[in-house]
């Protein structure tokens, strides 16, 4: 029996430089510690607060807003309503980044409990929350439809009649509805001869795995501060939001004017995944400043945060056509994604999750068939992981009952047909993305094939094992730019669109941009974007901006290095083939000089700057083929412990190993690792928003549990994989999600292994465990 993994060397080797591999304290660690640091909450405010009035039916027709009440209040500018936005001159209030099907304020009819009908804006906070409580909604109750099933019925009620795509990118600009009931958009993969496969297979398994909605949970909660300038007819808004160009874009679009007219400032964030995409709160918060041409805060709290934006829930169907010898020959898998009321970005989920749904695998006949259908329930977001974690759930779960239905072991089915560096992918060529390294330092590191759990003396305690493997795309295609400058002392501003969610972007640019020029990181200041001043970024999300804002930076440095060269050539007299920039100095043949001197000696007045920018792009694939920018890859190894009597489990142990290309700063990528698999631990053990006629009745961090310190194992490894991205910045690559991925159906599978129970539906609780534990028994 195989147990190695053929792994193919990348050509290219991976450089070592001086600050590149090395960690570096963050440059925003003393200020978060010491709390120094401003988020948007923090910052010197003056204008009005706004509070929110929002639908307590999941589906009905407004019939009447009362606001006279609230409006008497001493205090109170306004109370603005949707009706009064429709009618309004100048907004066209609905936004999205696929459909434009979501009022700014609802419409006519409310479609999930929590949604915005209404804003109070008042002088105070409390007189706004006071006001918003006299805000009557009389609603007409409709059908209401939560289950994804139900929805797509033809005698189903309609969420939406149509919705006209906001063909803003490139990979969704042909993006339609579906013709079937609530279905918003629908992709489909066909890869090789499903049928055919299927009848060449000697064995075919099928079976059905669910996740629910789940929330972000970002510690900071949405917060934003609109200002409305009359005179110039512009808005500056202050906003936690990880796509501030796209803010801009879409504020400027709804009010009818040039995007040079609306300033979008992004302080550091307490957190995202995800959640802070594209516009939420932005756009209202513009509208109540437009609507009183006056500066307007809302502050929305944690529990409405389960309100804004969710992670969508799915149904998937896996069915495995597979040898006796352990070759997989065909799959089909079919997600049905719970997107909520609003399409959101859930198209491009449906096709870029849809795309990776069979899993780390070369598998040659491949369906895939991937449906966004709406809901009376919050919308489903971005959220870290980008629909994997919920495919790789049902796939992963699958791949280990696969192996059991024909006797094999896990891992060895999974080395058998795992894609290979160099190989083929859904039918088409893919390059570098390590996922056999990541499976085979899993392995290694536990003797995975060497060793065997010892059982415990007492009985009812069943320990077991359960690894998984995943391989997720990057968003493709996407731009980033950077702009560099450099002063007359040496010293140097980074300034991008970037934003800092936690993940420590501000301080990995600048250990980029320190060694790109040969100076010491503490010349280095990186910006907190502006759009005014920092020039476009597609996102800071899917793990992308290492790579991307990394490549642009060092496009941006390189520009600067030949205007050193130039100058010195000039001031000098001497051949630019005799000019070489590096360690922080200019070195001619005539002698060798700081870069400071350089830039201080050509100009004149004192001072000087060079501006150096860089750009980098990356391309859209072809057809229903993914080419992504890069792969994020990683594996999960985890060993449990279950009370057969209670279903009670306890993770006793975990490895996790995830692909970073090259590590920029192995210490923070250790922290990505780590803090992608906790999070997950969430998704695992507890995490569920559970609804009751289409009221969400968990809708607090009380009764909503997250994990804890305590619920991380005490034996944890992390293992960085390094094979050496082509096309990255030094080799580096996003490292923020795979774990994410791989932990719950690395648990799942260990439980199963412990003592028969599969659980085959998120979150794994231990009604569920007990459950399985009977029907392994029958």
């Amino acid at each position: 029996m195989s147990t190695q993994i053929p792994i193919i060397e990348p050509d290219r080797k991976v450089e070592k430089t001086s600050l590149i591999g090395k960690h570096v304290l963050r440059l925003d660690g003393e200020s978060k510690v010491t709390g120094a640091v401003e988020y948007t909450d923090d910052l010197p405010f003056e204008g009005y607060y706004a509070e929110v009035i929002r639908s307590n039916v999941p589906h009905g027709e407004i019939v009447s807003i009362s606001t006279e009440a609230a409006e008497s209040i001493p205090g109170v500018i306004a109370v603005v309503t949707g009706e009064d936005l429709e009618n309004a001159d100048w907004i066209s209030p609905y936004v999205g980044p696929a459909f434009r099907d979501q009022p700014v304020l609802a419409i006519g009819k409310v479609r999930y409990v929590g949604e915005p009908v209404a804003a109070v804006i008042a002088e105070r906070p409390d007189i706004a929350a006071v006001a918003s409580t006299e805000v009557v909604v009389k609603c007409k109750k409709l059908r209401s439809v939560t289950d994804v099933v139900k929805a797509r019925k033809e005698d189903a009620p309609l969420l939406h009649e149509s919705g006209d795509s906001a063909a803003i990118f490139e990979d969704l600009a042909m993006v339609h509805h579906s013709e079937e009931p609530n279905v918003a958009y629908a992709y489909e993969l066909n890869v090789g001869d499903l049928e055919k496969g299927f009848e060449e297979a000697d064995v075919v398994f099928e079976k059905n795995y669910a996740t629910p909605m789940v929330q972000h949970v970002h510690l900071e909660p949405f917060v934003t501060i609109a200002s409305y300038n009359a005179a110039k007819n512009s808005f500056k808004i202050v906003t936690g939001n990880q796509t501030p160009h796209f803010v801009r874009r879409e504020v400027a679009r709804i009010f009818g004017i040039p995007s040079s007219k609306v300033e979008v400032e992004v302080p550091q964030m307490g957190g995202a995944f995800g959640s802070k995409t594209y516009v939420r709160i932005e756009p209202l918060v513009a509208a109540l400043s437009r609507a009183v041409k006056a500066p307007v805060k809302l502050r929305q709290t944690s529990s409405e945060s389960f309100d804004t934006s969710v992670r969508d829930g799915t149904q998937t169907r896996v069915k495995t056509g597979v040898t006796h010898d352990g070759v997989i020959i065909a799959q089909e898998v079919e997600v049905i994604w719970d997107s909520g009321a609003y399409a959101d970005i859930s198209p491009r989920k449906v096709k870029k999750a849809g795309y990776t749904a069979p899993g780390a695998y070369d598998i040659p006949n491949v369906r895939v068939i991937s449906k966004s259908t709406y809901t009376n329930k919050p919308p489903g977001v971005a959220y870290r992981g980008f629909g994997v974690a919920q495919t790789a759930w049902a796939v992963e779960s699958h791949i280990d009952d696969v192996a059991r239905e024909i006797g094999m072991d896990p891992v060895e089915l999974r080395i058998r047909n795992i894609t290979q560096d160099g190989g083929t992918y859904n039918g088409v060529g893919i390059g570098i993305h390590g996922a056999p390294q990541c499976l085979q330092a899993v392995v290694d590191e536990v003797d995975w094939f060497g060793t065997k759990l010892e059982q415990p003396s007492k009985k009812h305690i069943k320990k077991g094992r359960g690894i998984a493997v995943t391989l997720k795309t990057t968003i493709t295609p996407s731009t980033s730019e950077a702009i560099v400058l450099l002063d007359a002392d040496g010293s140097v501003n980074v300034i991008t669109g970037g934003t800092e969610i936690g993940q420590g972007i501000i301080t990995t640019l600048a250990q980029i941009t320190a060694d790109g020029l040969g100076i010491g990181i503490e010349y280095v200041n990186v910006n907190t974007p502006n759009t005014n001043s920092a020039p476009f970024n597609t996102s800071t999300t899917s793990s992308r901006s290492t790579f991307h804002l990394g490549n642009a930076i060092l496009g941006a440095v390189d520009e600067l290095k030949e205007q050193l060269v130039e100058f010195a050539s000039e001031d000098l007299e001497i051949e630019k083939s005799d000019i070489i920039v590096e360690d922080g100095f200019v070195k001619t043949s005539v002698g060798n000089y700081s870069i400071s001197e350089v830039v201080a000696s050509h100009f004149v007045g004192g001072g000087g700057t060079l501006i150096g920018k860089g750009y980098f792009s990356t391309k859209e694939g072809r057809e229903n083929r993914y080419e992504s920018a890069f792969w994020m890859t990683g594996a999960t190894y985890a060993e449990v412990s279950v009370d057969t009597r209670t279903g009670k489990y306890s993770i006793d142990k975990w490895v996790n190993s995830a692909d970073c290309g090259k590590a920029i700063d192995p210490v923070r990528c250790e922290g990505q690792i780590l803090g992608a698999a906790v999070q997950a631990l969430g998704h695992t053990m507890s995490e569920e928003m559970v609804f009751e006629s289409g009221q969400q009745v968990n809708k607090s961090l009380l009764d909503y549990k997250v994990p804890a310190i305590g619920d991380v194992p005490k034996e944890s490894k992390i293992i960085i994989v390094e094979s050496g991205d082509p096309n990255g910045p030094h080799g580096a690559k996003g490292v923020g999600e795979s774990n994410t991925v791989t932990v719950p159906p690395a648990i799942g599978n260990a439980i199963r292994d412990a003592c028969g129970a599969r659980v085959r539906e998120l979150p794994i609780t231990p009604d569920k465990v007990l459950r399985g534990i009977e029907e392994a028994s029958e």
